[in-house]
Formats: structure tokens, sequence, C-alpha cells
């Protein structure tokens, strides 16, 4: 699974595999993320899974690796 955390203590889950637009409270590096093995996703920086991307995972809970992501689509690793 895949988790994100805002400061104030609310959680997210990623729904599915599919490319899914983020809360908008997903919005600074305030918000950490947990991608659990053998889960990899792919962050981007517009809606729709557009934009530049950075790839991370599996991870315990870190940081966002940019500001300002809209999007994220994640898949199980081969």
């Amino acid at each position: 699974a895949v988790w994100f955390a805002n400061s104030a203590g609310k959680i997210w889950q990623v729904p599915n595999e599919y490319c899914n637009n983020l809360p908008g409270w997903i919005n600074d590096k305030a918000v950490k993320y947990e991608i659990e093995h053998p889960y990899i996703c792919n962050f981007s920086e517009h809606v729709n899974c557009s934009g530049a991307t950075q790839q991370v995972g599996p991870t315990p809970w870190k940081k966002v690796p940019f500001a300002g992501i809209s999007s994220v689509q994640c898949f199980k690793k081969a």
C-alpha cells in the first residue's frame, strides 16, 4: 500500500495502480509518504500524471521528493 500524511495527521491512501490526482492538502514538503514493498511510484508535478516525474519506492515514511506534486501512479515492481 501507499500512504500520504500531512503535519495535521490527515492520512490518505493511494487507491489503485492507475494515475491518481492527489488531494489538495498534498502540496508542500511537509507531507510525508510511505511506499510498502513491492510498490514503486511515479510522482508527477501536474494532474493526470503529466509534467516532470520522479520514481521512488519502496520506502519507509519520508518527505515528498519535491513541492507541489499533483498526481501519483504506483505499481508493483516486477
